[in-house]
């Protein structure tokens, strides 16, 4: 140790071995396996990982939010539909994916896709020119059908949550099929948020979870479905693995839309919200739909309008397969409803400000009357109609709310109070 290279052999050698006891060689120099992971919907990149303080591994980022350092969302794919309150296309309306600059338009179908960091699971702002009012609405791995009403002059803008790109907490899970092998291409939504993913070639998902209680439900295209009992997470960041799911058969409900002259309709979306889970199937031909991978419990199938038909709400409880046979769908009047406003006592009432819902408001019109207090409201369906039920909402022309008095179908005359 007398000469000076053995002095700086030894000082190496000290801090050579802090280090390794530290771990920090270790991690440079001994093979550390990766987990291998697929990078279809909702995949996540290989987790890096490095030792605390403690000596164990810990994982800092992966590509779906999972980590706890940087992350960053896979990219994916929404598509969907956009059509007015009579079921006609809306075209050239501009989808734009909010906290990013991803936008599209549809096209002369009404049809629309966009792709973009973490998509399936970000909020989209629909608008488009003239009178329609604009929609936001959370993504999905399934079809998107949307309604646009008419603006109203007294409506808030709709409001849009930021959207969750980097997920301080998602799940990992496998789905089986009712045979038992994985289920590729499955659909998988967490029920309390919406949030989704699909399966890869292995069965596997990894889905944003929520702070709170929640639970998971899946399915594919061959009547087989699951679901995980609600559960809180344990932490509130990293990822967790979650139960295996083994699809089972489910039921069945299927029916054939017909219009007011019996004649089929065919290409009519319908959105099935089935026990909190939404998606959409559309009509065939002979105008027959069916909806499978149905879960116990409640049921609401609502045809979207379509083609100048109106659309209609069908509430049920599923517990098990059921035919509803023919569904009849109204059809929006081709002749503007022209409506008389007056007052208690017989009083035109100019410029007040009328909006008509029917079905639930899946045809909702709205109309200003003019100086001899008339408002005329396009595309309503035959008042007192099958289904057709018929509200008013009615405002001064300073859009304070009026009362409705009375509605006289026949003599097409609508009385208000202040």
């Amino acid at each position: 140790m007398s000469r000076p290279s053995h002095w700086i052999l030894g000082f190496f050698a000290v801090v050579g071995g802090a280090l390794w006891w530290s771990g920090v060689l270790q991690d440079r120099l001994v093979a550390r396996p990766a987990e291998p992971v697929a990078r279809g919907e909702g995949g996540l990149r290989e987790v890096s990982l490095h030792r605390g303080g403690s000596g164990k591994q810990t994982p800092i980022e992966n590509g779906n939010g999972a980590g706890l350092g940087p992350t960053r969302a896979i990219a994916s794919e929404v598509f969907g539909l956009v059509v007015d309150r009579r079921g006609w296309p809306v075209v050239w309306a501009k989808v734009k994916l909010l906290g990013g600059d991803e936008s599209t338009e549809t096209d002369a179908f009404g049809q629309f896709r966009i792709r973009g960091s973490g998509a399936a699971n970000r909020m989209l702002r629909i608008e488009a020119p003239g009178r329609h009012a604009p929609l936001v609405v959370r993504g999905g791995v399934s079809e998107l059908a949307l309604v646009m009403q008419d603006a109203l002059p007294w409506a808030t803008e709709p409001a849009a949550k930021e959207p969750l790109v980097a997920e301080p907490l998602v799940g990992e899970g496998w789905v089986r099929s009712v045979g038992g092998e994985p289920a590729v291409g499955a659909k998988v939504v967490v029920r309390e948020t919406g949030a989704s993913a699909r399966t890869d070639a292995s069965g596997r998902y990894v889905v944003s979870l929520p702070a709170g209680p929640f639970s998971v439900v899946a399915w594919d295209d061959a009547n087989g479905v699951a679901a995980t009992e609600s559960a809180a997470a344990p932490r509130r960041q990293g990822k967790l693995p979650l139960p295996d799911l083994r699809l089972a058969k489910g039921h069945l409900v299927r029916g054939r839309l017909r219009d007011a002259d019996g004649q089929d309709l065919v290409g009519a979306p319908i959105v099935v919200d089935n026990v909190g889970v939404t998606r959409t199937v559309r009509s065939e031909q002979g105008g027959l739909f069916a909806v499978p991978a149905l879960l116990s419990g409640e049921l609401t199938i609502t045809v979207l309008p379509h083609q100048g038909h109106l659309g209609r709400r069908i509430p049920a409880i599923v517990e098990g397969d059921a035919d509803l046979g023919d569904v009849a769908v109204a059809r929006a009047e081709r002749e503007p409803l022209r409506l008389q406003i007056v007052d208690l006592g017989g009083a035109a009432q100019p410029f007040v400000h009328v909006v008509a819902d029917q079905v639930d408001g899946l045809c909702r019109a709205y109309g200003q009357s003019d100086a001899r207090g008339v408002v005329v409201l396009a595309g309503l369906g035959a008042l007192g109609g099958e289904g057709q039920a018929t509200s008013f909402e009615v405002r001064d022309p300073d859009l304070r709310p009026m009362q409705v008095a009375a509605f006289d179908a026949q003599a097409r005359t609508l009385r208000v109070a202040p």
